[in-house]
């Protein structure tokens, strides 16, 4: 009877034992290799009854400079290719894609920085949780670039300059990479992330993300979900300037690479809807992003 009770105390203690098991999900990434990554942000936007959509993908290559022995890696990051999609309430539609279109200007509601940065080497510092502490090279280039301008643009160079710059391309690499956490995780452990949103509506978020099976089943997926809050927020929708009132939600999955926890795919839905408001309108708004990303590891 004894031998009995101890066999069964004896899978009770490795089940426990088991159900603790925890993996680190930090980025392990391998120093001369290329990773890929595509990134496409696809928007609805109802307002006064008119629908307007539009799209934009961008494709990236991070080439792996040199892991550091606190873990950190410097990445030098190319811009490949950028496209753009619009369909306007009334049927119009305009496209733009960088691989077939370099010879005409791209929409204005993309803007002239995309395309002047594509091909164009920056550098960034990545730790091991996701976190982007440095991002270079893009003032200089702009600088360079502006020198060129004659005198009469010199007001879009100022307007380019604090839309697109170093810190705020920090900002967009680090919301992209911010997701792991920063300790050892089990299976249906969840931990929350704050992330910025900038230049408009410039306002913080957090995001919750649940590790929804161990990796012994295969690559880990994540859960990912939050409430969006842009109540009193300064923004701009569609050209509408003013203070946001506007809730909703943000839901969707990740799928990391097994090993090197680069991101497989995402698809993640941001729904909201609300009022934004100035000193002559109060504007319905209702909005959908969907934004996906697809990874590409090395080649073995």
């Amino acid at each position: 009877m004894n031998k009995i009770v101890l066999y069964f105390q004896g899978i009770l203690l490795v089940f426990l034992l088991g159900g603790c098991a925890t993996v680190d999900l930090s980025f392990q990434l391998e120093k001369g290799k290329t990773y890929g990554l595509e990134q496409s942000v696809s928007q609805s936007v109802r307002q006064s009854g008119q629908l307007f959509q539009q799209s934009i993908i961008f494709n990236y290559d991070f080439f792996v400079q040199d892991v550091l022995p606190s873990g950190d890696m410097q990445l030098r990051q190319v811009l490949t290719r950028v496209r753009y999609e619009a369909i306007y309430p009334y049927g119009q539609t305009e496209k733009y894609d960088s691989q077939t279109d370099f010879a005409k200007a791209p929409p204005k509601v993309m803007g002239d920085v995309y395309v002047f940065i594509l091909n164009q080497p920056f550098t960034l510092t990545l730790t091991p949780h996701g976190r982007v502490t440095a991002f270079n090279g893009l003032d200089s280039f702009l600088e360079e670039y502006f020198r060129r301008m004659p005198a009469s643009q010199a007001m879009q160079a100022n307007a380019i300059r604090q839309q697109y710059n170093n810190a705020g391309f920090k900002t967009t690499m680090d919301n992209i990479f911010h997701f792991l956490p920063e300790k050892p995780v089990s299976e249906g452990s969840s931990w929350k992330i704050e992330g910025k949103i900038t230049p408009s509506p410039a306002s913080t978020y957090e995001t919750k993300y649940t590790l929804k099976n161990f990796p012994d089943q295969g690559n880990p997926i994540l859960r990912v979900e939050a409430p969006i809050n842009l109540e009193g927020v300064q923004g701009n929708i569609l050209g509408v300037d003013g203070k946001m009132d506007m809730q909703g939600t943000k839901s969707g999955s990740m799928e990391l690479d097994k090993i090197s926890h680069w991101p497989v795919s995402s698809s993640i839905t941001q729904t909201y809807d609300g009022y934004i408001s100035n000193s002559v309108s109060h504007t319905a708004i209702w909005v959908q992003n969907v934004v996906e990303m697809k990874g590409r590891l090395p080649a073995p």
